[in-house]
């Protein structure tokens, strides 16, 4: 994935200096989740958070019909996920256990795009991937114990996402890659909208036995100059 990268990013350059390259700007709407497996909760319910954020549209024609599409994305990312043990000993009759992450990444997307006029608009789908680099972020883990007596306690800890673990953080793994695909619409204005979804395969988990891979279905907005 990173060999594809590095191609399409020279694909870029090369072709940048010999065509029209066009810029924009764009929001994003990121529905997040994770595909994941932890020790720490047992079989979490996950569930999906939205982030917005934006960034630049890089656009650079092959041909009539295709192109690449790059720029530079601010993303955040995450997932919400709710555990529960029952029956635990004679003092704690249930634990529950809400955790929320938010990631926030510099990212670099990269696709080749297949252009068709219709009208008086483009329709286009592309294909390729991302490399992206975590900026910042949190985990929260929030866990509440109920006792047999009725009696109720909540501990609530906030961890660095990226930070190791002997500076008060959850040691995920900065850099993360992935394939995308999209469709998308666009007006003879520059006026564009796009659905994309971002399949993560780097497994950013601190630890070798748990799995935490980023997935996310995005809508961007935008206009291209």
């Amino acid at each position: 994935m990173k060999k594809i990268l590095l191609l399409l990013a020279s694909v870029v350059l090369y072709n940048a200096a010999s065509a029209q390259v066009k810029v924009g700007v764009q929001g994003i709407a990121n529905l997040s989740s994770a595909d994941l497996d932890t020790e720490e909760m047992l079989n979490p319910t996950k569930n999906q958070k939205l982030f917005f954020s934006g960034g630049i549209v890089v656009e650079v024609p092959i041909n009539t019909s295709f192109g690449i599409r790059s720029g530079v994305d601010f993303l955040s990312k995450g997932v919400g996920l709710n555990s529960s043990v029952g029956e635990v000993d004679g003092e704690i009759s249930s634990l529950s256990f809400e955790s929320d992450v938010k990631l926030n990444y510099l990212q670099l997307p990269v696709q080749v795009v297949y252009n068709i006029p219709v009208k008086s608009v483009q329709l286009n789908a592309g294909l390729g991937g991302y490399a992206a680099y975590g900026v910042s972020g949190k985990l929260q883990l929030e866990t509440t114990t109920t006792f047999t007596d009725g009696g109720k306690g909540v501990e609530v800890e906030e961890l660095d996402a990226f930070k190791k673990e002997e500076d008060g953080g959850a040691e995920l793994q900065r850099f993360d890659f992935g394939v995308n695909a999209s469709i998308g619409i666009k007006a003879r204005s520059g006026l564009f909208a796009n659905i994309s979804y971002q399949l993560g395969l780097t497994n950013i988990a601190a630890e070798q036995d748990s799995k935490y891979k980023n997935r996310g279905l995005q809508l961007a907005i935008g206009f291209i100059f």
